[in-house]
């Protein structure tokens, strides 16, 4: 699956940080930028039914290394991206 992921954080440059870092853990990133808006406090996760759960569940474990994870949210099966990350500035 392709992660789209998104700076939802007011920190300068973090998005392309946890693409390095989901890189290293064999996640394939498709792209990097910033979210509709700056005040995520928590990191999101949002998924199209289809992804395979364990997937899931490893990319939050590796996010949740460095960041408060929110609830997970269910993305529109025509959607462009499997999953897509929304960087918050809460941290562990």
């Amino acid at each position: 699956y392709e992660i789209q992921v998104l700076n939802g954080s007011e920190v300068d440059g973090e998005a392309g940080r946890q693409q390095s870092i989901l890189e290293e853990e064999e996640f394939k990133i498709s792209s990097i930028g910033n979210a509709d808006k700056s005040d995520y406090t928590k990191t999101i996760i949002q998924a199209k039914e289809s992804v395979d759960k364990d997937f899931l569940d490893k990319l939050k474990s590796v996010l949740e290394k460095s960041f408060v994870i929110g609830e997970m949210e269910e993305l529109p099966e025509d959607s462009d991206s499997d999953v897509i990350v929304i960087i918050g500035s809460e941290t562990n």
